[in-house]
Parts: C-alpha cells; structure tokens; sequence
C-alpha cells in the first residue's frame, strides 16, 4: 500500500473515529503501543502471516506513523477553517501522540537492522540515520509535552515556545525520508522508491508552502488591526478631550 493510500485512509479514520478518538484516547495510545511491540516482536516471534504483512506494510518504513504526523501537520495550517477547527482539531494532540507510539516500533526494528552494519553503511543511509535519529529524540519531547497534564504543568507560554520546534521536526523527518530513498530513486526513478519519493516531497513541499503563505498572512493580517486599532484611538482620542473640556 503507498504512502498517498495510507494517507488517505489515516485522514478517514481520523474523521470516522473523531468522538471515540476525542472520548477514549487512552484506547488509541494502547492500539498504537500493541502494533509496535507486535512489530518489534517480528525480529524474534513468529507471527500469522496476514498479521506480518499488514503491520510490514504499516509500519516498516513508518508509514502509518508519517501519515499520522502530516494529518497533524496539515491541521495546524488549516485551524481556521470551521471544518477542521471543529471535527479534527479537538484530536491533534492525541493523534500526535499516537504517531509518536507507532514510530516507536520503527525505530526499534531499524536499530536492530542497522546496529550491525553502522560501519558499512552508504553515505545517505548513515545520514539518513543520524538525522532520524535527531528527529526521533525531538518527537520523544514533543511527544511527551502533548500530553494535557503535562502541558498544563508547563505553562501555556513555556508550552507554546517549545511546540515550535515541531516544524523542525517535520524538516528532520521529510530529510530522514527522502536520504533514505535517494540512492534507490537515483537509480530507477520511476519504480517504488522514486514513485514514494515524489509523494513524500510533495506532501511536505505543499506544506511547507501552505505554512510559509499561512505564517505571512497571519503576520499582514496583525499588522493590518494594529494600524486599525491606532487610527482609532487616534480618532476617539480628540473627542475625549473635546468632551471633557465641554464638562
């Protein structure tokens, strides 16, 4: 199953399931934390075939978890809008957090694989590695700090800096992805890993390009009601002083 099919079943589920997701996300962080331990345990256990192919498919290249980490991605460029600020957004941090348990099972069966070879390992996959590996101890915070206890201990303000460093982590992402890819997609550009290298890029690419355009517009927009706000002040301000020197 490509990343574009997972991506789109993710972002249905995640509106099927929106009231569940929002009632019980304890299930959900359960859910996510049994499909890694079932997928690291394939290095060691034997288990039924249709189950090894499925959790293969979902999470050995950490997919499932990347579809979930863009839904979350994507929700934040499109808060505003009344869709997505009512059926999805009140999921972002539990969704997050799923994301983050998937990923954990990732990790584990790459560090097993990799562990061995680090040594003989290509350019770009040791590259690949070291920037995953950055990336994996960015999400562990983020993750952490998506928590409501957590974040209601922290503060809003202290909150608020610290999820910044999540647009870096999407950057840490995509590159981890795409030096993956790269040797594979050189080589044949139009077979698997080409056709998911250009999905990947233009998922993130798109976003990167929403967020900029989104990020400037909110600047303008402020900016904009600050002027507003001083040619009112200005404005009422010589009638205030008219009616007090009337009293």
């Amino acid at each position: 199953m490509g990343f574009i099919a997972v991506l789109a079943c993710t972002l249905a589920f995640s509106l099927v399931f929106k009231d569940a997701i929002r009632k019980a996300p304890g299930a959900f962080y359960c859910l996510a934390l049994l499909a890694s331990v079932l997928y690291a345990a394939t290095s060691f256990v034997s288990l039924p075939l249709s189950l090894q192919m499925l959790l293969f498919q979902l999470m050995q290249k950490g997919t499932l978890a990347t579809a979930l980490f863009v839904v979350v991605m994507y929700m934040g460029v499109f808060r505003d809008v009344r869709f997505v600020r009512q059926r999805l957004l009140p999921t972002r941090a539990t969704l997050s957090i799923v994301a983050c348990i998937l990923a954990l099972g990732h990790v584990a069966k790459y560090a097993v694989s990799f562990a061995p070879a680090l040594a003989s390992l290509a350019p770009s996959v040791a590259w690949g590695l070291a920037l995953g590996a950055v990336a994996f101890a960015l999400m562990a915070i983020l993750g952490v700090t998506s928590f409501q206890a957590v974040k209601r201990r922290m503060g809003t303000q202290a909150w608020t800096a610290l999820q910044r460093w999540a647009y870096l982590f999407y950057a840490l992402l995509f590159a981890h992805i795409a030096l993956f890819l790269a040797p594979a997609s050189i080589q044949s550009p139009l077979g698997a890993s080409g056709e998911r290298l250009i999905a990947y890029t233009a998922v993130f690419g798109i976003y990167a390009l929403l967020r900029t355009g989104k990020a400037i517009y909110d600047l303008l927009l402020g900016r904009a009601r600050h002027v507003r706000r001083s040619q009112i002040a200005a404005t009422t301000e010589p009638d205030d002083q008219a009616s007090a020197t009337a009293r």
